[in-house]
């Protein structure tokens, strides 16, 4: 039996991982699914030892988003997987998730697959002690069907207290299941959208981005544009002036009302190169100000301001992956190179490119409302930050 791992083109939060079995090789997606915790559960409850009951785990992930084969593997064909293959697997699964991820780093027991299973344990009991909150999160983006849980809760209400104990843990369970599950949908959203230039964003009404990811066979990344900038577009920007006018908690963006009124108003008005111009200069402010009142470090340069803000998200469990996008598509456009001689090699997206007076090509209602939404999603990650260290790194 060989084996072959390839993890080079893997680039979402649900990578594909090709894996040669003897003469077979096969294509699956990691996740760690409901059902896989379901498997690793029942697995080791009937007396697998933890790295038997993860070796089927990955048989469950390739059962379930295997790409077609000539041979269709069995379990067992997954037992003589070495702990290279394994141990890389489950770090691919630890990267998806930064609450299981921190859980696991605080476990001291030496073997990996039980530190992985106490982590997902732990988790679970956590996840029931804060039941309530996820519920109301849950509830105010309409993402849970609740019907049932509330008819179990209001029956149970009617009944002993230990049916009403009964009913409030086959509800959290349910929970627990539909969020795993949603998880596994939210990040192919993301792959999606990503594809087509945009990051997964709180402020997208969850039925348009279900439509994208059902019809994206057939959509183009302009087709997209038109779908998401319309929604934003309706009413007169309401949505998007509601999400503006959001921005008042942080000092940060507060002190810079006028500067995001003036770029809404062009914005609706179909000036976007203003107001694109506007938002990324203004976008430089944002972090140099957080880094210096927040993080206690004065910066000349932005480049340093976005390594120091960077610092403090990979190590902040509470920080989401699509949030991690939009920080991300901030930093390249700050951080994009550009030089006098040849200002055409930096695209129009480039801080230095506007700010130098360099961009005068038309832009469009979508670069204009991605500045938006990235704003927003920084407006809810920069509070999560904060620590008293600079990176220790010089400024060039």
């Amino acid at each position: 039996m060989t084996y072959k791992l390839d993890l080079s083109t893997t680039t979402n939060d649900a990578p594909i991982i090709k894996i040669k079995i003897s003469d077979t090789e096969i294509s699956f997606r990691v996740f760690f699914s409901t059902d896989c915790w379901k498997v690793m559960c029942d697995r080791h409850q009937q007396g697998d030892d933890y790295r038997t009951a993860f070796t089927k785990v990955v048989f469950q992930m390739y059962r379930l988003t295997a790409e077609k084969s000539a041979k269709v593997l069995k379990e067992d064909d997954f037992v003589g997987l070495s702990d290279k293959i394994l141990r890389s697997i489950l770090n691919e699964i630890l990267k998806q998730d930064k609450k299981v991820q921190s859980e696991y780093h605080s476990i001291q027991t030496e073997d990996v697959y039980e530190r992985f299973y106490q982590a997902n344990e732990t988790i679970m009991k956590n996840l029931k002690i804060g039941v309530s909150e996820i519920l109301e999160r849950a509830l105010k983006k309409s993402l849970v069907p609740i019907t049932g849980i509330i008819e179990q809760t209001t029956q149970a209400l009617r009944s002993p207290f230990q049916q009403l104990e009964e009913s409030i843990r086959s509800s959290t369970d349910s929970l627990h299941s539909f969020l795993l599950d949603y998880r596994l949908r939210s990040a192919q959203n993301r792959e999606i959208l990503l594809k087509y230039g945009w990051f997964l964003s709180d402020e997208f009404p969850i039925h348009i981005v279900n439509h994208i990811y059902n019809n994206r066979a057939s959509l183009n990344a302009g087709a997209v544009d038109a779908i998401i900038c319309s929604y934003f577009r309706r009413n007169r920007c309401e949505a998007l002036k509601n999400m503006v006018s959001s921005w008042k908690e942080l000092p940060h963006f507060a002190c810079r009302k006028i500067i995001f009124h003036e770029a809404l108003v062009h914005h609706s008005r179909g000036y976007y190169n203003s107001s694109v111009t506007l938002l990324t200069l203004h976008m430089e402010g944002i972090f140099s100000d957080f880094v210096r009142t927040n993080l206690n470090c004065s910066r000349y340069r932005v480049k340093q301001a976005i390594k120091d803000i960077q610092a403090e998200l990979e190590k902040n469990p509470d920080v989401s992956i699509s949030e991690e996008d939009a920080f991300n598509f901030i930093a390249r456009i700050l951080t994009e190179g550009f030089h006098f001689d040849n200002p055409d090699d930096a695209s129009d997206q480039s801080r230095d490119k506007i700010a130098h007076g360099h961009v005068y090509e038309k832009e469009s209602e979508s670069n204009s409302l991605k500045l938006f939404l990235s704003l927003n999603e920084m407006f809810h990650v920069l509070p999560l930050l904060s620590s008293s260290n600079c990176t220790s790194e010089t400024e060039s």
